[in-house]
C-alpha cells in the first residue's frame, strides 16, 4: 500500500521523506556518509510492477550479484517526473536510517552517472521479502477463508504497528488509524469492488452480557455471542468477508500494541505453520434491514489496538448500497426502509 509518502510491501515499509543525498559515498554536507552498493541498469531484470504513484514506482526484480554471479530477488523503486531527483535524494537518506526488520532493507542504488541530468533514471534497490504489496496479500486471504484472513490480518497489524513504532523514533508521526483503515479498505475493494462505510458499534461487541449460540431469551440478534467452532473456519459456500479496523478510542502506545499482537500470535508472526485459535464470533444486527436472501452471510474480521479484543462480526443481511453475494442485487435505501 502506498500513501502519504510511504509504501507498505508485505508488512514492510519504505518512506519518501525530506532530507539530502550526495555521491556514491553519499556525502551531502561533509558530515554524514554511508556506503551502499551500486547496481548498473544491465544487472537488473524487472518482471512486475508492485505499486505505482505519481513520482515513483515499485518493481519486483532480480539482480545479478557482482562477485558470485548469483541472482537475488529485490524491489526496485524508480523515481520519475518533476521533482524525481529531490525525492530520490530524500528517500535514500531516510531509508539508510531505517534499520529494522519491519522496514525494507536498503541494499543499493543506481550509478552516480545517472544523477547528472533530470532525464536520467534514478532508482533504489531493496531486499525483497514478498512479491506483492500488503493490500493484495490481504485481498488474497479474503477469498481463501476466515483462518487465512485472520492470520494475515493479525500479521499485517503487527507489522504496521512494529514498523511505525520504530519509524516514530526517527521521523514525525503518521496516524495509525488512517493507515489501518486505508489498508483494509483497499484490500476489501480489490475483491468486492465496493467501498462501504462500516459503522462499528462497540456496544454490540463488548456488552455486559454474553449469550450462547441458541440463546434468544433477550430477543436481540445484536446481543447474541456466537462460539467459534471448526465449522466456522470452512463454510460450504463463500460468504462476503471483509477486514475492518476500529480504534475504539483506545490510547495504546505502538510498542505496546506490537507486543500484544506478537503475544496473540504466540509463535513467530512469520511462521505460516503457527497454530491460531479462531477469533470469537458475534452476531451483528444490520442498522436497516430489508433485503432477504436465504443463506446470506457477511463476516467482518474486526481488529482493534488490543489483539485480544478482536472479533468476527457475523451478519445475515446485506447492508444498504451493498451488492448481495447471492443474488447480485444492490441493496437500496428504499428497499431497506420498506422492511417490516
Amino acid at each position: 500500500m502506498g500513501s502519504h509518502g510511504f509504501t507498505i510491501s508485505g508488512g514492510q515499509f519504505t518512506l519518501a521523506s525530506n532530507a539530502y543525498y550526495g555521491s556514491e559515498n553519499w556525502d551531502s554536507d561533509s558530515t554524514s556518509k554511508v556506503s551502499v552498493s551500486v547496481y548498473p541498469r544491465h544487472k537488473l531484470h524487472t518482471w512486475g510492477v508492485v505499486r505505482t504513484r505519481e513520482n515513483w514506482t515499485f518493481n519486483s526484480a532480480v539482480v545479478e550479484k557482482e562477485r558470485s554471479g548469483k541472482s537475488m530477488s529485490v524491489f526496485v523503486q524508480t523515481f520519475e517526473g518533476h521533482g524525481a531527483k529531490q525525492l530520490f535524494m530524500s528517500t535514500l537518506e531516510f531509508s539508510r536510517r531505517l534499520v529494522n526488520g519491519h522496514h525494507l532493507n536498503l541494499i543499493g542504488v543506481s550509478p552516480s552517472s545517472n544523477f547528472n541530468t533530470e532525464t536520467d533514471v534514478r532508482y533504489i534497490v531493496y531486499e525483497r521479502a514478498h512479491s506483492r504489496d500488503t493490500r493484495r496479500l490481504l485481498a488474497a486471504s479474503l477469498v481463501k477463508g476466515e483462518k487465512e484472513t485472520t492470520t494475515m490480518g493479525l500479521r499485517a497489524v503487527y507489522g504496521i504497528a512494529s514498523a511505525l513504532a520504530h519509524l516514530f523514533k526517527v521521523a514525525s508521526s503518521i496516524p495509525l488509524e488512517q493507515i489501518e483503515v486505508e489498508t483494509f479498505t483497499d484490500a476489501n475493494y480489490i475483491i468486492w469492488r465496493e467501498k462501504i462505510d462500516r459503522l462499528f458499534n462497540a456496544d454490540v461487541v463488548w456488552g455486559h452480557k454474553t449469550y450462547g449460540r441458541h440463546d434468544q431469551s433477550q430477543g436481540s440478534a445484536a446481543e447474541v455471542f456466537l462460539q467459534a467452532s471448526e465449522s466456522d473456519w470452512e463454510l460450504s459456500f463463500r460468504p462476503r468477508r471483509e477486514l475492518i479496523w476500529t480504534s475504539l478510542g483506545c490510547d495504546m502506545r505502538l510498542s505496546d500494541m506490537s507486543e500484544v499482537y506478537e503475544d496473540f500470535l504466540l509463535d513467530s508472526p512469520f511462521d505460516t505453520s503457527s497454530s491460531l485459535q479462531p477469533l470469537p464470533h458475534r452476531m451483528g444486527m444490520s442498522r436497516i434491514s430489508g433485503h432477504k436472501c436465504k443463506g446470506y452471510r457477511r463476516e467482518e474480521v474486526t481488529f482493534t489496538p488490543n489483539a485480544f479484543r478482536s472479533v468476527v462480526m457475523v451478519y445475515r443481511e446485506p447492508s444498504p448500497n451493498e451488492r448481495c453475494v447471492l443474488c447480485g442485487k444492490v441493496v437500496t435505501m428504499d428497499e431497506s426502509s420498506s422492511a417490516p
